[in-house]
């Protein structure tokens, strides 16, 4: 169901890391282009205030795509303050 547990005093997460073969299209929607994950942790029987992540990584790529997902929309993190993350591929 999901890979990680994250517990933060912010906030607690649960991951799903997902590594991919071929290059992950910058134009296409996250939700056609991986709809079993993004399904999975919508369909998690948790409380509404874990976040819930997907993270992404092709083979030829040494950064993590970190996505949130939230019941209609996956949102890209861009940057991170606490983490101190910063995504090369956000748009």
């Amino acid at each position: 169901m999901f890979d990680l547990l994250i517990f933060k005093r912010e906030s607690v997460r649960v991951v799903k890391v997902r590594q991919k073969r071929y290059h992950i299209d910058p134009n296409g929607f996250y939700d056609q282009q991986f709809p079993d994950e993004i399904q999975g942790l919508r369909n998690l029987p948790l409380p509404p205030f874990i976040l819930r992540e997907l993270w992404l990584r092709t083979q030829h790529e040494r950064v993590w795509r970190r996505l949130v997902i939230y019941d209609l929309s996956v949102e890209e993190i861009a940057w991170w303050g606490p983490d101190e993350y910063i995504n090369p591929h956000a748009r």
